[in-house]
């Protein structure tokens, strides 16, 4: 979640496109991608600094 969250402040994408994007890496491993939502809910309540 916390790499997504990087990804997702260093390329400044919305909850979306970050959420797409991850679907696209995760489909290589199969992997339980979260939504636009949760990304955005664990965004707020995410206590790693991301400056």
């Amino acid at each position: 979640m916390l790499i997504m969250l990087a990804v997702r402040e260093y390329f400044g994408l919305p909850y979306r496109q970050t959420e797409g994007f991850a679907k696209m890496l995760g489909g290589i491993r199969e992997a339980r991608i979260p939504s636009y939502t949760q990304i955005c809910r664990r965004q707020r309540s995410s206590m790693c600094p991301l400056v």
